[in-house]
């Protein structure tokens, strides 16, 4: 039975490499699973581990397995589909999809997660399809909000936008348009649009995430201050600075408050300062809140996370600004290594590194020679 459980699970599966793992964390699932079955079937509830589970079904070559993932084939899947009572199947998928959201990493925009969040994604994307279509709304909504997480993160903006759209009518048609997973929905489709330029689209978005959240959690919350950031910088983009810098600062006390000074959520905080106090030529301001955020970042993160980039990136625009182009330069030169290791050639933040590395090596090159020596004197 327990064999028999796994492998029916599958059948909504993609056919694309299944992390053994995933069974094994969510052994209970599987239990409910070989439940279910043996009430269909009648059968006698046994208990080998997951482990020989996947080995009996591969034994029978019902699966293939490879290292610490195995496959079953579409027409195994097709067939396994067929034979499901139509009156259980909802259970089956319902099961399913709760397997892969409760394995799924809860943070889809850290590039950490995403060796798991690529194996992951068909069997998602299939999945929450599949449940929209028979009516199960959670945690179909959820994991469409992390899917469409993971796909702005690495700049596929236009698959990202239709997931976060459902998710949101979901999250709204089941608890209400005042309700903190609205919210959570509404910030993720704004700064969608603030990415793909619809400015005027994202702002309404973003004040009503605001004010979901204050009246839920009053005015210290981390989510609040999450919201005001999104809006500061929203702001910002359409250069009302006097009204961003206070909500940023706002922003950044309710971080260091809630988190300590050194937590990761306060460098984005003070990097978005920055951001702004260079913009209004308040350099000698911004320059310690760079160094800081780029601290705390490489202290937390490790030397090589795309967060560690965007701190360089924004200290060598600073130092270039400064007069301090040579200063700058290596700076940059470490920013695309980054980036082009994280996320590859084609993402967004990797172009966009490069064209500010070949404009400060322009520059560099551009520069007056230093006047050549006097003859007969000794170049240092």
């Amino acid at each position: 039975p327990t064999a028999a459980a796994i492998l029916r699970l599958t059948a909504y599966l993609a056919p694309d490499p299944i992390l053994s793992k995933m069974f094994e964390d969510e052994a209970s699932i599987v239990e409910e699973a070989v439940g279910l079955l043996c009430e269909e079937t009648g059968q006698i509830v046994g208990d080998p581990s997951v482990q020989d589970g996947i080995a009996e079904l591969a034994s029978f070559s019902m699966v293939t397995r490879k290292g610490d993932s195995f496959t079953v084939h579409r027409m195994v899947q097709d067939a396994l589909r067929s034979r499901i009572p139509e009156e259980r199947k909802r259970d089956w998928i319902e099961r399913a999809l709760r397997l892969v959201d409760d394995f799924s990493p809860r943070s889809p925009w850290d590039v950490r997660t995403w060796p798991v969040w690529d194996l992951l994604r068909p069997h998602s994307t299939r999945l929450v399809k599949t449940a929209d279509d028979v009516g199960i709304a959670h945690p179909t909504a959820r994991q469409m909000a992390q899917l469409s997480s993971l796909l702005q993160a690495k700049g596929l903006y236009e698959e990202a936008e239709p997931w976060i759209r459902r998710a949101l009518a979901l999250n709204e048609a089941s608890y209400g348009p005042e309700h903190s997973e609205v919210s959570a929905c509404l910030n993720n489709l704004a700064q969608l649009l603030q990415a793909t330029n619809r400015l005027a689209e994202a702002e309404p978005l973003m004040r009503r995430a605001l004010q979901i959240d204050e009246d839920s959690y009053g005015p210290l919350h981390p989510d609040v201050a999450i919201d005001l950031n999104n809006l500061a910088r929203l702001l910002q983009a359409t250069n009302r600075l006097a009204e961003a810098e206070p909500l940023m600062r706002r922003a950044l006390q309710i971080f260091e408050c809630s988190y300590g000074p050194l937590h990761p959520n306060v460098a984005v905080h003070l990097n978005n300062l920055a951001q702004l106090l260079q913009g209004t030529n308040r350099l000698a301001e911004a320059e310690p809140l760079t160094r800081r955020a780029l601290q705390i970042d490489e202290d937390s993160l490790g030397p090589l996370h795309p967060n560690v980039a965007r701190d360089l990136h924004n200290l060598s625009w600073l130092l270039r600004d400064t007069g301090r182009l040579s200063t700058a330069m290596p700076l940059i030169d470490r920013v695309v290594e980054i980036y082009e290791r994280s996320f590859g050639l084609d993402h967004p933040r990797t172009q966009n590194a490069n064209l500010t590395q070949g404009t400060f090596r322009n520059e560099i090159a551009s520069q007056p020679a230093p006047p050549a020596s006097p003859e007969g004197a000794k170049s240092e």
